[in-house]
Order: C-alpha cells, then structure tokens, then sequence
C-alpha cells in the first residue's frame, strides 16, 4: 500500500497493542486522583536512527525528565537495534555525553563498547563525546549479550510487544 496515511494508520494499529499499551501503563502507575489537576505528558520519549550502508547510527533517545528511569530509554534502544537487525546492518553506533553516566551504562549493557572520545562534540557546552559501538550484531556473542539484557528488561519492567514495520 502506498498510501503514506493509510500504512501510518496500519503501524498505529499494530503497534498499540504493544509499547503503546506499555507507554501508557508507565505514564497512568503515578495518575494522581481526579481532584488533583495533572499537567498532561504528550511525549514520554523519542528515538532517531539513521542507516547508512551496512550502519545504523542512534542519533538520539530521550525520555521526559519526570518519566526517567522507568525503562522508556532501554524499550527505544531494544526497538533501535531491533530495527538496524531487520534491515541488515552489521553494527550499531552512537556517541554520548562523557557526563551521562546512566546513557552510558545502558548502552555497555546492551552490548555496546567505547571506541573513543570526540572532543568537544557538543555545540551547547562544548562537552567531549564518548564514542560507543556494537560488534558486529548478527555475531552468537552480541546476540547472546542482547538476548540477556532483553530478558533482564524483562523480567524488571514487563515485556512489550515490538512490532517493526520494515520497508
């Protein structure tokens, strides 16, 4: 179906079920009662990925700043290198802040090593940015590395259902 409208009605139909679903029960677990007004949320978090060739590069995964900590980041990045699999990249890239302690040790759970240090990549602060990349994702050691970090998710959170729509 080439009909940009329609295949986003599709995806948002096969994907409710599942992170939707998930999203949602992160967002309601601290609903406040009905007397007390809450300033709606419309964003939880966001994720970019770009794919050049045989790489997929993370440009970014945020979460909001009062929803941190509840497995927003680690459902993106699950989802990101779920999608860089699907259409056949060979490892996975990004950089970090060296100051974002919690973003890097998500990342080394999941597989990720530091390559490096690019310095003064942040135009806000100048802050250096610590290189992290995957093997190569189709290897028995990276996939028995996310396999586990899956199930560790898992197990903490709950799982989800991913559903990737690759084109």
């Amino acid at each position: 179906n080439k009909n940009p409208q329609s295949n986003a009605q599709s995806i948002h139909r096969e994907l409710q079920p599942g992170i939707f679903d998930r999203v949602r029960r992160i967002f309601l677990r601290n609903q406040v009662t009905k007397e007390e007004p809450s300033e709606e949320v419309s964003i939880l978090g966001y994720a970019g990925m770009w794919i050049m060739a045989d790489e997929a590069h993370i440009t970014s995964i945020a979460s909001h700043k009062e929803h941190r900590h509840q497995g927003i980041g680690a459902a993106l990045l699950i989802c990101l290198i779920e999608l860089a699999s699907a259409k056949h990249t060979r490892i996975v890239t990004l950089e970090a802040r060296v100051s974002n302690q919690v973003a890097q040790n998500l990342y080394y759970k999941f597989g990720f090593d530091k390559l490096g240090v690019r310095k003064a990549y942040y135009l806000d602060n100048k802050e250096d940015a610590v290189i992290m990349s995957t093997e190569y994702i189709g290897s028995p050691s990276f996939n028995e590395k996310f396999t586990q970090a899956k199930q560790a998710y898992d197990k903490k959170i709950g799982p989800f259902t991913r559903v990737l729509s690759v084109s």
